[in-house]
Order: C-alpha cells, then sequence, then structure tokens
C-alpha cells in the first residue's frame, strides 16, 4: 500500500488512470464502481484528489507516474488490473489500454493477469 505515502498530484494521476480503465470497455459497471471505492479508501485518496484527478489529463498522468518507483508502479498495475477484473472479465478494449498504460509507464513485468 505504497499508494497511500504518495503526495495529492500522484494520486491525482493515479485516479486519472482508474477513470480511464473502469471507462475502456464503454460501460461502467457496479463493482468496477466498487472496487475503485475500496481502493480510494484503502490508499487515503480524499474526495478533492478525486475530483482533481477525474479531469487530469492522462497523458500527463501516465508521465507523472512514470517517475515513481518499480514498487509503486507495480502495486498501481495490480490495482488497475483489479478494476478491470471486477466486472467478471478483462474486455479486449480493457486490456489495450492496461497494456498501453503499462508501457508508457514503464512497467516492465506485470502483476499475474489471469485473463491473458
Amino acid at each position: 500500500m505504497a499508494l497511500k505515502h504518495l503526495g495529492p498530484s500522484k494520486k491525482a494521476a493515479f485516479v486519472s488512470l482508474m477513470v480511464e480503465v473502469i471507462n475502456a470497455d464503454g460501460r461502467v459497471d457496479v463493482n468496477e464502481l466498487l472496487k475503485i471505492n475500496d481502493i480510494t479508501e484503502r490508499e487515503h485518496i480524499d474526495s478533492a484528489t478525486f475530483a482533481l484527478g477525474r479531469n487530469f489529463d492522462v497523458e500527463l498522468a501516465l508521465a507523472t507516474l512514470s517517475q515513481c518507483s518499480s514498487a509503486v508502479k507495480t502495486e498501481i498495475a495490480t490495482w488497475l488490473i483489479a478494476i478491470a477484473e471486477a466486472d467478471g472479465m478483462v474486455q479486449a478494449a480493457e486490456r489495450a489500454v492496461l497494456h498501453m498504460m503499462f508501457d508508457r509507464m514503464g512497467i516492465l513485468s506485470l502483476p499475474d493477469d489471469n485473463n491473458g
């Protein structure tokens, strides 16, 4: 849970990526929303930071988070995969967004993704 120690701008960048993943397949499932609520509580992301993150540019978010340690980036990847899996299946559009994000952040090895 290294993310809870990040500053507000990096947390907002993370929120931006969560929003991008949840919208990737064109539909938002209640289980995805519940997963995001769980993550924001666990990582101590307050409502002001969440609101900022909803409007945070994805390109800037990726550039910002690419500066983080490997441990933080792996945790980010783990959470983003969990969001994509929350509705029971990782759709092709979600998978494409995840792989683009991981590539742009410089994540070379991914956490276990059971859906391919």
